[in-house]
């Protein structure tokens, strides 16, 4: 039997055909984007070098699809819904959404167009809210959250 060969030298052919391993790629340096701090010692909201950094902790399944319960909003639909019901008429659950035009145009309906219309229309918005009542409590939180609170969607 054949002795071994001797250990590869570096610069001896032999050397280039063995597989060495490559180290690995120096560490990103700091940028000032991603080592600032505020004067109290806290991090900074700015952007880092993997885009901005969220003050809102965020669960880890809340980038699937679909996944809108998992961010944290607090569902207004039982306020919204009940408040709906009892004074849609003046449109107080648009306020409580953040809908000031909305609950602004049904507030001029009830009253400007009350007077207009002897009463008619007070009925019309007071179905209107009574309609969305129905509608915020037929619906799931996260059905809410992700249609009128994410959304934005003002009616119905």
């Amino acid at each position: 039997m054949p002795p071994p060969p001797p250990p590869a030298t570096l610069g001896s052919a032999t050397s280039a055909a063995t597989p060495t391993a490559t180290p690995p790629p120096p560490p990103l340096p700091l940028t000032a984007a991603t080592s600032s701090a505020s004067p109290a010692g806290q991090a900074s909201l700015e952007n880092s070098r993997f885009g901005p950094i969220s003050p809102i902790p965020i669960s880890p399944g809340a980038f699937a699809p679909g996944a809108v319960d998992a961010l944290p909003h607090d569902s207004k639909r039982v306020l919204a819904g009940v408040l709906a019901i009892l004074l849609g008429f003046v449109g107080v659950h648009k306020f409580v959404l953040g809908y000031r035009e909305a609950g602004a145009v049904m507030l001029l309906v009830t009253f400007i167009g009350g007077l207009c219309t002897s009463g008619l229309s007070i009925l019309a918005a007071w179905v209107v809210g009574v309609i969305e009542g129905i509608v915020y409590l037929s619906k799931s939180d996260s059905e809410f959250v992700r249609e009128y609170q994410v959304g934005r969607r003002e009616w119905f």
